[in-house]
């Protein structure tokens, strides 16, 4: 019976054509960290309690909205250029206005803590100071797993996010136990985690580093790859704030014990998403920009992902739906009835990621735009939505499930009509 399900073989011939060798190491090392991370994860919340996740969910919506400006988008460009010395000199660029932008955040912290204005996000001012290193680790994370993404050398990739999963909650609980408060140990937690992680893929980068030298001018690469801020930022921003909106409006529209709950629910829901967007993500990209892959036979494993991601998220909803009754005495006891509700929504967004990575490869991000802001416009309406219903919790997930499936919509149609118009362009040409 299984041999007549024609995904089956599909979904093989996928593995076969799109992942390389060793992206089953990397595949294993990174459940390997997930589950640490998982693990870890639900003995810092035992022991910390759900309230100081609102206040964390509120603090990585800002770190990821900031995070994605820091480079001026430049890091995007490292997997598209074909000669390693330019891809060196994108990297020099991108950490130098990463330092620049830095100063700049790191003056605005201090004014917003002399100012008394962290309070009205609910952020310690501790927590508010660390901003820029937490940036910073975000940022040399990002760019070190482009430049193995370049290389190919899964196993680097999979030490990484295994010391991160582990040094992560280690942080956080001895922050805690030295009299740190919650927050602060969460937050502390989270950057010397990607830090850790950004020197492990530092070290494997060595030889790329030693070995290829930056070639031409970092204002002749700023200008030849000026499309990335003017166009590629923009959208990324958009999308972020996509990304971000479900933890924001948690930590700030919720009570805290609630809010936590839900912050929680969203990072155990982001384990399918994660998997796909640190393996078979930048394998895709890999294999599309070395091979210059037509968009049309792009998207059939894009299209692929996306229907097993659906497949997990449902059985990610049966589960919750049978665990729910087990947390009902507990600090936690609307956990699984939160997984539950925004599973749906969870999936979406696990969705649609793959679908903007194509947007950016193949070069459509001004039509992008509009879709991008679109839905987020959708967001908000949503968002206002939720004044008109009684119960917030349930309403919220039910509109955000609504505005990641017109987001999911928008971005698919937007693809197709691009491979509908190379395919147009292409059939003259024979």
């Amino acid at each position: 019976m299984l041999a007549r399900i024609p995904f089956l073989p599909a979904l093989l011939a996928v593995g076969s054509r799109y992942l390389p060798r060793g992206s089953l190491v990397l595949l294993l090392g990174t459940l390997s960290a997930r589950a640490i991370s998982t693990v870890g994860l639900l003995v810092t919340a035992a022991i910390l309690g759900p309230s100081p996740y609102a206040a964390l969910g509120v603090y990585v919506s800002i770190l990821s909205l900031l995070s994605v400006a820091a480079c001026g988008r430049y890091e995007a460009a490292i997997l598209a250029v074909r000669h390693e010395g330019d891809a060196r000199a994108l990297v020099m660029l991108s950490q130098g206005i990463c330092a620049l932008f830095l100063l700049a955040v790191s003056s605005l912290c201090a004014l917003v803590i002399l100012m008394g204005w962290n309070d009205l996000v609910a952020l310690p001012a501790a927590a508010m100071a660390l901003l820029p290193l937490g940036i910073l680790a975000r940022v040399k994370l990002r760019i070190e797993n482009l430049i193995l993404t370049r290389s190919g050398r899964p196993r680097v990739r999979a030490r990484s996010a295994i010391v991160q999963s582990i040094v992560q909650p280690l942080v956080t609980l001895a922050s805690y136990w030295i009299g740190a408060d919650a927050v602060l140990a969460l937050v502390l937690g989270d950057a010397v985690g990607h830090l850790v992680a950004a020197f492990v893929l530092r070290m494997g980068n060595r030889d790329w580093r030693r070995e290829t030298q930056p070639r031409g001018a970092l204002l002749h690469h700023a200008a030849k790859w000026r499309q990335m801020p003017l166009a590629g930022l923009p959208n990324a921003f958009l999308s972020i704030a996509f990304d971000s909106a479900p933890a924001l409006l948690a930590g700030l529209t919720l009570p805290p014990h609630l809010g936590g709950q839900m912050i929680l629910a969203l990072r155990l829901l982001d384990i399918p998403g994660f998997l796909v967007g640190f393996v078979a993500v930048p394998t895709l990209q890999r294999a599309i920009v070395e091979d210059k892959t037509p968009l049309r036979y792009a998207l059939r494993p894009v299209l692929r992902l996306a229907l097993m991601l659906g497949g997990m998220f449902l059985a990610i909803i049966v589960m919750a739906h049978f665990l729910s009754p087990l947390l009902l005495h507990t600090r936690w006891p609307e956990l699984f009835r939160l997984v539950q509700w925004f599973a749906l929504s969870s999936a979406f967004l696990a969705v649609t990621n793959p679908l903007i990575e194509l947007v950016a490869i193949y070069g459509v991000e001004v039509r992008a735009f509009r879709r991008h802001l679109a839905s987020l416009l959708i967001l908000a309406v949503c968002t206002a939505g939720l004044l008109i219903f009684g119960e917030r919790v349930p309403s919220l997930a039910l509109l955000l499930a609504l505005a990641g499936l017109a987001r999911a919509a928008m971005f698919s149609r937007l693809l197709f009509q691009q491979s509908r118009r190379e395919r147009g362009a292409a059939v003259p040409a024979r």
